[in-house]
């Protein structure tokens, strides 16, 4: 019975390995996933899972019923409130029905303890962790273009604090690499002949093929962009992430929890 519960496990791994690794992949190419995909997780995942809670009993129905109804309390506030794509949602809701509670696979986590949350919630806490490491990179990217070109805020007028937002959340790029790059958006937009600051854009509805509305409508040598992030690669690497490191929001919270009392 145990051998039998690890091979749908196994299955399980790889049924979410495929299909949210072409997820994950059509969100760097596209930013955009097609629901089938869902449909597919759903209908391929989720009769092994119902087949672990009712028949081997080896998941809690109250495990699963509590990590579904948290994915999708979670799920609206990324849609609603974050701002994130559907995709990124609805990634979120298909999780528990794929693996509501940690896979048992007999690995321990590195971090101890594993986990308080459910595992579904854990990966996403971790992939917003993960994509933090965007903002390291833009600062990298920043940096160099200063070293290179000696200056990063010539004809913006704005003042420090949005230098410092702008340095840690966009990239400087010159014109050529914004339009080769059909994701970049500019930071700043021409309204009646001023350089305008907009860093809490919408992009779910953006038109990215509309190349003056990428520009701001407005020409120059070079520009501040943004870079819609593909969410749902952080999402699928956070799956393994959290399988093999454990809960990253619970460890750190026990051990400041540890320290202070």
């Amino acid at each position: 019975m145990v051998d039998f519960n690890l091979a749908l496990e196994i299955s399980k791994f790889f049924i979410i390995t495929l299909l949210f690794g072409i997820a994950a992949y059509k969100d760097i190419k596209e930013r955009e996933v097609e629901d089938k995909i869902w449909i597919l997780t759903l209908v391929s995942a989720s009769p092994i899972t119902f087949l672990q809670i009712f028949y081997l009993k080896s998941i809690k129905l109250v495990d699963f019923i509590t990590s579904l109804i948290l994915c999708f309390i979670f799920g609206l506030l990324l849609f609603y409130v974050a701002k994130f794509g559907g995709a990124d949602a609805k990634a979120l809701w298909v999780l528990p029905f794929v693996f509501p509670v940690r896979p048992q696979i007999d690995i321990n986590t590195v971090l101890q303890p594993g986990y308080f949350l459910p595992f579904a919630v854990s990966v996403l806490f971790n992939a917003i962790l993960l994509s933090v490491s965007y903002i390291f990179i833009n600062i990298f990217k920043n940096l160099l273009w200063y070293i290179k070109n000696k200056e990063l805020f010539k004809n913006y007028n704005i003042n420090f604090f949005y230098k410092i937002l702008l340095f840690i959340l966009g990239e400087k790029v010159n014109k050529e690499k914004l339009i080769k790059n059909k994701f970049y958006i500019s930071l700043f937009v021409n309204k009646n002949g001023v350089l305008k600051l907009e860093l809490n854009k919408d992009v779910r509805d953006f038109d990215f093929n509309n190349l003056e509305a990428r520009k701001g409508y407005y020409e120059s040598e070079s520009y501040w962009v943004e870079n819609p992030q593909p969410f749902l690669l952080y999402f699928f690497i956070s799956i393994y992430v959290t399988f093999l490191l454990g809960d990253i929001i619970t460890y750190v919270s026990f051990l400041i929890a540890r320290n202070m009392f």
